[in-house]
């Protein structure tokens, strides 16, 4: 077969689409904000968890964000 046919051949055992990291991140973030709302009184520890989260993933993505502008720099002084 010829090379055009065969880039776009589809395999049968390839990996299914995984989800993101940040759609987990909201559906778990969301996840638990309904689950601390729907017990009464429980409202401040929903509040709670949620900044921790938002916390940790702005943590996550500052740390990727540096991570990527070392590998950009580099990069760079390489050229």
């Amino acid at each position: 077969m010829n090379a055009h046919h065969d880039a776009h051949r589809h395999e049968s055992n390839r990996l299914p689409p995984v989800a993101s990291v940040e759609s987990v991140l909201v559906a778990a973030v969301l996840g638990a904000f309904l689950v601390a709302i729907a017990n009464a009184g429980q409202l401040a520890v929903a509040a709670h968890v949620l900044a921790l989260v938002c916390v940790w993933f702005l943590a996550v993505a500052l740390l990727v964000g540096v991570a990527f502008g070392v590998v950009h720099v580099v990069a760079a002084v390489e050229m």
